[in-house]
């Protein structure tokens, strides 16, 4: 018996499969919502879910905002797609709210997990943006660093002081 495809560890598996469902999800939204703004917020795995998913979703939508909250998805812009999707328009804005107190991020996400989620997107040539990442590192795109004290769950655990915040990046 042979194969085309290696036949994936569990881990992969389930990774796979939950792409897959929310890639279903996400187009019914869609369908069911014709000719309005598409914006997504995510917190930690899911970030990493809509990360991957995103390459099929911007084929067929063009998204206006993505709010990454605690994500462990990749801290540098420029080994991804988002400067190219940004600069071209298929994504509005893109916010990310890290925490360097953000020990699941920080300390356990381990490749293919990124650390987004603790440093916030950083300039790979400017050192500094490991201590305090730039609130707008590249002028020329709608990307946008907000850095908290918060722990993994601090910002869902409050949302009476950050969901009004969290809704605006959505609609910036």
């Amino acid at each position: 018996m042979s194969f085309k495809e290696p036949i994936p560890t569990f881990p992969a598996l389930v990774r796979w499969v939950t792409i897959r469902n929310f890639l279903k999800f996400f187009e019914r939204v869609v369908k069911e919502n014709p000719g309005k703004k598409v914006s997504i917020i995510t917190h930690s795995f899911g970030g990493w879910i809509v990360e991957n998913a995103l390459p099929s979703i911007l084929k067929r939508t063009p998204l206006h905002s993505i709010v990454y909250v605690h994500c462990p998805i990749s801290a540098h812009i420029e080994q991804g797609f988002y400067y190219s999707w940004l600069k071209e328009g298929q994504i509005n804005s893109l916010h990310s709210w890290s925490s360097h107190k953000d020990f699941v991020i920080g300390q356990m996400a381990i490749p293919p997990f990124g650390q987004n989620g603790y440093w916030g997107y950083l300039r790979s040539d400017v050192v500094t943006d490991r201590l305090k990442p730039a609130e707008r590192p590249y002028p020329d795109i709608n990307l946008f660093n907000h850095q908290t004290l918060e722990k993994h769950l601090g910002i869902i655990e409050n949302l009476d002081e950050y969901g009004p915040k969290l809704l605006e990046n959505l609609v910036s």
